[in-house]
């Protein structure tokens, strides 16, 4: 038994050893080739499953986490942070569980979901002061100023700030010292304090330059660049921005370049070039729709509407303006406001052990009263609630509100419309394979990924027959746009499906090819039925679109002639000639292609 044990320790030891030398080793390449650290971290990972040394697949989790957050991917970065902190407290390792719940807060920050960030953030901060660990705190005091920044409360963020930077330098921590002095500068940016950015910038560019900090160089050149900018000094700030694009690209941060290319746009702008404005912007839009960062997006947009704005283009303005405020409603309204509060609060509130309710009524009999009142209240905005969610999930909110004014709703004529149907091939075949259960689920993930798409490109959802999908644009507002807006959504229901059947083919299991048609032209549309209700269109448009669908083919989308004219400046087209279309006589179809091409541009085959 002796015997046995003296041979089995060190071969346990060497296992684990050869896995944190290859964490070591990732780690100490990440900032130069983030690529070729995940490699090494996942090939310790699976050493570490192998010997079941926890501690060591905790860690692989961790800065797997950290790598692909550097690659501005969210969702991989956030699910590895979440299986860390699961196996850190199953080990009870509390400061290792702590900074993955403070680093998951930073994956919510980056995502837009600021009340979910500071939650995280907030755990983190209750583990590290318990066991008194001072660079998580202090780490923590940082994110949380952040969080206060971005919803423009810059007295409590500088609060939070100063408490981080005195920690730091305490411990001399100067990595985190150049951070928390880049958020203080950022905070003087946007409080119009020039000077003081400027100041606090330089002092984190000469630490970050004497410990050779890639990362932190990107950030703090490009912010420096933003002070140039306020201050007027445009040379300075293109050659420190152009600085940022190229330290960013040696790192592989997306979203920093895409912050970059955005902050040059601006720059163009302000000098009044606009036509360089909205081409850098551009870029920067699409790198930052890939990285996920809705903050970033929020703010390009506003930009992007400015330079439209100026060079007289009001039309595509008011576009960007749009999506610039759905996404500010959605990240920075009140009651996003009052949850980062709330949590605050609650924080503070239990961390000083007070036990009193916030809202405790003094009288036990007004209480009473005040509690039926209350319960009585919920019971009616819930059932008003309840009512007018199903009745939108049955009509647009425009035909909706119209039908609760006059308990009815007029029909409409439409001059243009463009009509979308989908179909999947095979669909019979392979829904004799399925049980019923499975079918409907299938068809309910499938179509409920539809129904997010179409509000993206103001697409409205028709109706649904057995397993074809019917949407139209430019109602129940007309537009003139709805060709280029209904193409939009097509495009992104084809690569959704597309991943889908990806992911399907690898794990061998069964997927839809689907196809896709659409057609221009008027309708009329109206309310039917009066006490189940269905908003419907009806005319030669929708028996055309439909043709368009059964004349295409799988994984395509197929427009009609009247539907390419109208998008033949947007969009890479494949003519098909004149097509025989059943009841149709021959029509002529084209294929889109997944490219968009610029707005003077026509490179139609």
């Amino acid at each position: 038994m002796t015997k046995k044990k003296a041979y089995q320790k060190p071969v346990l030891q060497k296992v684990n050893e050869d896995t944190d030398n290859i964490i070591k080793r990732a780690i100490k390449i990440r900032q130069d080739n983030v690529a070729e650290s995940i490699s090494l971290f996942t090939q310790a990972l699976t050493k570490a499953a192998v010997s079941g040394y926890k501690k060591g697949i905790a860690e692989c989790h961790y800065q797997l986490g950290i790598a692909h957050f550097n690659q501005s991917d969210l969702s991989s970065s956030l699910e590895n942070f979440i299986k860390a902190a699961e196996i850190y407290s199953e080990l009870d390792l509390k400061k290792q569980k702590a900074e993955s719940f403070n680093a998951m807060g930073g994956v919510f920050r980056s995502k837009g979901e600021l009340d979910k960030s500071l939650k995280n953030h907030l755990e983190a901060l209750d583990i590290f002061e318990n066991i008194k660990e001072k660079r998580g705190v202090a780490s923590t005091y940082n994110n949380i100023g952040v969080l206060f920044k971005i919803q423009d409360d810059f007295s409590t963020a500088l609060s939070y700030f100063q408490k981080s930077l005195l920690i730091n330098e305490a411990l001399g921590e100067k990595i985190n010292v150049i951070s928390v002095l880049g958020n203080i500068a950022n905070t003087y940016r946007q409080t119009g304090n020039n000077e003081n950015a400027l100041d606090y910038n330089l002092r984190a560019l000469s630490i970050a330059e004497e410990i050779g900090d890639k990362k932190n160089l990107s950030l703090i050149t490009n912010n420096i660049g933003l002070v140039y900018e306020k201050k007027g000094n445009y040379d300075d700030a293109l050659k420190y921005f152009m600085k940022s694009v190229m330290l960013k690209e040696g790192i592989g941060d997306t979203k920093g370049i895409a912050s970059s290319y955005s902050n040059i746009g601006n720059l163009y702008r302000a000098k009044g070039d606009q036509k360089n404005a909205v081409k850098y912007q551009k870029i920067a839009l699409d790198l930052i729709k890939s990285a996920n960062a809705k903050p970033v997006e929020r703010d390009i947009y506003k930009e992007i509407s400015e330079s439209y704005a100026n060079m007289g283009n009001y039309e595509e303005a008011y576009k960007n303006h749009l999506k610039f405020f759905q996404l500010h409603d959605e990240l920075f309204s009140q009651e996003a406001r009052n949850r980062l509060n709330e949590l605050v609060t609650g924080y503070e509130t239990e961390k000083s052990r007070r036990e009193a309710e916030i809202f405790k009524l003094r009288n036990v009999e007004l209480k009473k009263k005040n509690d039926k009142i209350q319960k009585q209240s919920k019971v009616i905005a819930e059932e008003k609630r309840k009512s007018d969610e199903l009745l939108l999930n049955i009509l647009p909110a425009e035909v909706a509100d119209e039908l609760k004014k006059n308990a009815r709703v007029a029909p409409r004529k439409y001059k243009q419309v463009s009509v979308l149907f989908t179909d999947f091939k095979g669909f019979t075949e392979q829904a004799e394979k399925l049980s019923a259960e499975e079918l409907v689920s299938e068809l309910d993930m499938i179509f409920g990924a539809f129904d997010r798409i179409l509000p993206k490109y103001n697409v409205e959802k028709i109706k649904t027959i057995g397993d074809s999908y019917m949407c139209a644009g430019g109602l129940p507002t007309p537009n003139k746009t709805n060709a280029v807006d209904v193409v939009m959504a097509a495009l992104e229901m084809l690569d959704f499906l597309n991943k889908l059947k990806k992911e399907r083919q690898k794990k061998k299991q069964h997927f839809f090819d689907v196809r896709i048609g659409i057609h221009t032209g008027p309708v009329v549309a109206g309310v039917v039925g009066t006490k189940k209700f269905a908003y419907d269109i009806w005319g030669d448009t929708v028996n055309t679109a439909s043709r368009m669908e059964s004349s295409g083919e799988p994984g395509k989308i197929n427009i009609s002639g009247a539907t390419y004219e109208l998008v033949k400046k947007k969009f890479n087209c494949t003519t098909r000639g004149k097509i025989k279309a059943k009841g149709k006589g021959e029509v002529e179809m084209y294929f889109v292609n997944p490219v968009i091409a610029s707005d003077s541009e026509a490179i139609s085959k």
